[in-house]
């Protein structure tokens, strides 16, 4: 039995009661399965590959309708706790497991490190974007610096400051 079929058994598939790591080997059902209980997954890419579990299939939870979340996980699975490099290997690793240079789109990645990881938590009514009666987090990146064009087209900003960041 599947850790989801048998969280389904003891009645544990809640949001008030679980969030979801890794989720490295979910079939179609159990995709649907979270979906119908709103139940929110952190994505821990780093570890999954330290561990060699394998890549999550990311698109395909947030295509079933799964909030998904970016993860750093616990220091003996991760060496550091640095989202900007773990929304970079998050892209990278979704684009492997698609072979396709397009998955996982930056501005995805960027919700999931933020109102998507919020939604996963369930509290996406209190953090997850900079709103009025939010609580934040707010950091500020210098674009003259890690090669951050100060002008061009969007798509390409997000892009770069996913690959080219590091958190201090």
């Amino acid at each position: 039995m599947s850790p989801v079929r048998a969280l389904e058994k003891l009645g544990l598939l809640s949001p008030e009661r679980v969030l979801l790591a890794h989720c490295v080997w979910l079939d179609d059902d159990e995709l649907q399965l979270l979906a119908a209980n709103n139940i929110g997954v952190a994505h821990n890419p780093s570890s999954n590959m330290k561990l060699a579990s394998g890549p999550a299939p990311v698109e395909a939870m947030i295509a079933a309708g799964i909030a998904v979340g970016i993860g750093t996980d616990g220091e003996k699975e991760n060496n550091n706790l640095d989202m900007f490099e773990e929304m970079k290997i998050a892209s990278l690793l979704a684009k492997l497991r698609a072979m396709d240079a397009a998955a996982w789109k930056s501005w995805d990645v960027l919700r999931a490190a933020t109102i998507d990881g919020a939604k996963a938590l369930g509290m996406d009514r209190d953090i997850g974007s900079l709103e009025p009666g939010k609580q934040a987090d707010v950091i500020a990146v210098r674009a003259a610096t890690g090669g951050l064009p100060r002008t061009g087209r969007e798509w390409r900003r997000r892009s770069k400051l996913l690959q080219s960041r590091q958190g201090v």
